[in-house]
């Protein structure tokens, strides 16, 4: 496999250093890993699944997401096709956030 998603494999991205190892830097990181989790746990969908996904996401996009935007925008993809959420309540929240409104 050499696709986007494996660069510690892929020449001229140089080397994997394997002493970076920030979990999270925000807590919106932890709840997105936290929804995941707790989707993974209900059955919504397996791991093979969301490697499935992450590893279809077009190179340009992977290349400039964050790691934790990727898995967000990875999730988001996933409940909205399980039939969890609606592409619209996800934009909805979004603009509840905006505002100012809390993470509840």
């Amino acid at each position: 496999m050499n696709g986007i998603h494996d660069m510690g494999g892929m020449d001229g991205f140089g080397p994997v250093d394997p002493q970076y190892q920030r979990t999270f830097a925000a807590d919106w990181e932890k709840r997105v890993f936290g929804v995941n989790m707790m989707s993974l746990m209900e059955g919504v969908y397996n791991i093979d699944t969301t490697r499935y996904y992450m590893e279809n996401v077009p190179p340009a996009a992977y290349l400039q997401q964050d790691y934790w935007v990727r898995w967000l925008s990875m999730i988001e993809r996933l409940l909205i096709e399980k039939g969890v959420l609606t592409k619209a309540e996800i934009d909805a929240r979004q603009e509840i956030l905006r505002a100012g409104g809390g993470a509840e």
